[in-house]
């Protein structure tokens, strides 16, 4: 893993700290800094709990050459799949009123 990868984390006696629970189950969690222990072939982590951003679902990037209809024309599987432009005349929602998708 390099810095700045997204991991997924998983422990049920980690503190949750927006439940105040003990247990984590598939928290996406950015890698901040890495430290190798040779002698003892380890590698301690240091990870940033992502929730806060909202970090939504990959999205492929569409060839020309796939031929992705615009999002009023796509079906749900590509709609789900690639990440479609929204205008932002129309207040960054696609051509449906939905929600368009936020690049950070």
């Amino acid at each position: 893993m390099e810095l700045g990868d997204y991991v997924w984390l998983s422990h049920p006696k980690i503190l949750d700290l927006q439940t105040g629970k003990l247990g984590l189950n598939n928290v996406v969690c950015e890698v901040l800094e890495r430290q190798p222990n040779y002698s003892q072939a380890t590698v301690d982590f240091t990870l940033l709990d992502t929730r806060f951003i909202n970090i939504s679902p990959p999205y492929q990037i569409a060839p020309a050459a796939a031929n992705i209809p615009p999002w009023s024309q796509a079906t749900a599987q590509e709609r789900a799949q690639y990440m479609f432009i929204s205008s932002a005349a129309m207040g960054g929602e696609n051509s449906d009123g939905t929600a368009g998708n936020t690049i950070f």
